[in-house]
């Protein structure tokens, strides 16, 4: 059992503490809290205030489990802004580290990224937790707290994580290729100021932190299920969801950053001959889905004995390219790939109809070579391997029929609906939607419904087709010319 130690002059420091808060000066204010050096494992039953104010006499060993696991975030968000204040004190603040000609400014900016922002935002947080425990003792308003900083804070996490991929390359870039660095970073480590520990481990803290938080608030919500705070109970459930989109965020914009950055390299291993116009491949929006060598017959000029090509096919989540790999022996150089031709995700088509054993015919509805630019171009795809011809077509062919036949739609192929008329949500799985609301479709069912998730907030569920309009565009566009060449093909 964790016993809290008193300051002598506790009372002062506690009109400084409502100083503080009444003013929003973060330099006025000092926390209790971390100044008492509580942990995670400290009590929240055995706070001396909360002892002596007599509200543990009337509670239940439910009421007062509901109140350790809200007094838990509040003492691991210590734990954790003393850990962030050694990662910006101890590392960043550094006198070796502020210095250009050891630290570059762009490569500090990289490493460091927006840890202040996050550092003030963290301290306003514990500020605000510590103001509900010491005035009210009884709390409360945990979860209204981490619900109101979700809606106007946490941003911060987003950029921060989706800046670690960089973080980490370039930290291990500097410790292998710039000694100067290196000494200075091992002297911080060494230092007993950190517990001796690398300055990647506080610099994960962040990530850590956003985790975590889903965990103490699942407790919150387990511990108030056994209680008869419903109120309590339904605004944690309510901050829950709230936290959980954050993480879920967070993890999105790590993955977007990882995807870009992948993209940004394959870009660099493409070249474009004069007749293929050029494709801008880099976009945060696109990932590669497969790649592999397989053997390509052009069919539009099919005659008994075709070509076969060895070719390489790159399929991203909108845009398939075709390319040539170069003589790795000729002395040309530059990048090893030749684009020979591409297309549009929405406007590629594989024709199951036709069947040869482990060939996939793909049909290119507008092709971008300028010898043919904009015409339909059908190919073969050879895949001798049958397991690698199963994951292409799967690759290929997204899943388009659901049980009940629902339509279920791609990413990259999605229809969008806008909002004509309001609708209020009956079941829990539909979703409410106002005029002017646009929704991305990824199912439609036969008897007029649509599940989509709307672009303003990310909620998703349930709509009447009804009231709403498809947004003409692209999406459209592709789909009457599938209709188009299936139509052609069916009279062939």
């Amino acid at each position: 059992m964790t016993r809290v130690r008193r300051p002598a002059n506790r009372n002062k420091s506690r009109a400084s503490f409502k100083k503080a808060i009444k003013n929003q000066l973060d330099e006025d204010w000092k926390s209790e809290i971390m100044n008492d050096e509580m942990t995670t494992n400290t009590l929240w039953r055995v706070i001396p205030e909360v002892e002596n104010s007599g509200i543990l006499t009337n509670m239940s060993p439910e009421d007062i489990k509901l109140q350790q696991a809200q007094f838990e975030v509040i003492t691991s968000q210590a734990s954790y802004l003393r850990s962030l204040n050694v990662l910006v004190d101890h590392f960043m603040k550094d006198s070796k580290m502020m210095d250009p000609s050891i630290l570059s400014n762009p490569n500090r900016r990289i490493i460091f990224s927006n840890v202040e922002r996050v550092h003030e935002v963290e301290q306003r947080f514990l500020r605000e937790l510590e103001n509900h425990f010491w005035n009210e003792l009884k709390l409360s308003r945990v979860c209204n707290l981490i619900a109101k900083f979700c809606k106007e804070d946490f941003d911060v996490y987003e950029r921060y994580i989706q800046n670690q991929v960089y973080q980490e390359r370039k930290l291990n870039d500097l410790q292998k290729n710039d000694a100067v660095f290196t000494q200075h970073l091992n002297r911080l480590e060494a230092s007993p100021a950190c517990n001796r520990l690398s300055l990647m481990s506080f610099l994960l803290l962040p990530f850590q932190r956003a985790c975590r938080l889903p965990l103490l608030v699942e407790a919150i919500v387990n511990a108030a299920d056994y209680t008869q705070d419903k109120h309590l109970l339904k605004q944690a459930k309510h901050t829950l969801g709230q936290i959980r989109k954050l993480v879920k965020k967070c993890n999105e914009c790590a993955k977007k950053m990882q995807q870009t950055e992948q993209i940004a390299e394959l870009a660099r291993i493409f070249e474009y001959p004069s007749h293929v116009k050029m494709f801008a491949l880099v976009s945060q929006s696109r990932y590669l889905v497969k790649k592999g060598e397989a053997q390509i017959t052009f069919n539009n000029d099919s005659k008994k004995g075709s070509k076969v090509y060895k070719l390489w096919l790159f399929l991203f989540n909108d845009v398939i390219l075709i390319a040539r790999k170069k003589n790795s022996m000729l002395p040309s150089g530059g990048p090893p790939f030749e684009v020979i031709d591409w297309a549009k995700r929405s406007l590629m088509y594989v024709n199951e109809m036709a069947y040869s054993e482990n060939t996939i015919f793909l049909v290119l509805l507008e092709n971008q070579s300028h010898k043919k630019s904009g015409k339909r171009v059908e190919l073969s795809i050879h895949i001798p391997s049958q397991n690698e011809h199963s994951r292409w077509l799967q690759a290929l062919i997204p899943p388009t029929e659901g049980d009940g036949g629902e339509k279920i739609y791609e990413e990259w192929d999605c229809p969008q609906l806008i909002c004509i008329k309001p609708y209020q949500a009956v079941q829990p799985d539909e979703m409410s939607i106002d005029v002017g609301d646009v929704v991305k479709v990824t199912k439609k069912t036969s008897d007029g419904w649509s599940f989509g998730e709307r672009l303003g907030d990310g909620e998703s569920g349930w709509i009447p087709q009804n009231y709403c309009d498809e947004i003409e565009d692209e999406h459209v566009r592709a789909r009457n010319m599938k209709h188009q060449y299936k139509a052609i093909i069916s009279h062939q």
